[in-house]
């Protein structure tokens, strides 16, 4: 299976588990069956992402926070941004050396494109670049 696979899955996960935080195990079983998901690689790549970010929420959203506009905050941003905002930064904070972090980037915007709505790539592209410049300097 392909990395874009186990994102999207990934994504799926994180994006469930936005409403349900306290059912981790039975949604991720779930979404693995779901989507017919095999393969060690693929498995790996999903268990690491989604723990991690759960590992790691409280450092992942206050780096999301700060680099929102003025006013903002986490609670005025749909669930799919968040999630979608959650897989790219932990990969951008912890997998710099297995993905690449404009891959990163670039495959958010296309989750974007498949699950948000148009002016969502635009927010979710500006939130992105603010913290690639202060994560990887670029």
């Amino acid at each position: 299976m392909s990395r874009i696979i186990a994102r999207t899955t990934a994504f799926k996960i994180v994006y469930q588990n936005e409403f349900q935080k306290d059912n981790y195990d039975v949604i991720y079983q779930n979404t693995l069956e779901d989507e017919h998901i095999t393969g060690e690689a693929t498995i790996d790549y999903i268990n690491n992402v989604t723990k991690g970010i759960i590992d790691h929420s409280e450092e992942i959203e206050k780096i999301i926070e700060q680099s929102l506009k003025e006013g903002w905050a986490l609670k005025r941003i749909s669930k799919i941004n968040i999630a979608i905002l959650k897989v790219a930064v932990y990969e951008l904070l912890y997998m710099k050396d297995d993905v690449p972090p404009k891959s990163s980037i670039d495959e958010a915007l296309k989750l974007v494109e498949e699950y948000g709505v148009p002016e969502d790539k635009s927010f979710i592209n500006g939130v992105l670049a603010k913290i690639y410049k202060d994560i990887c300097g670029g």
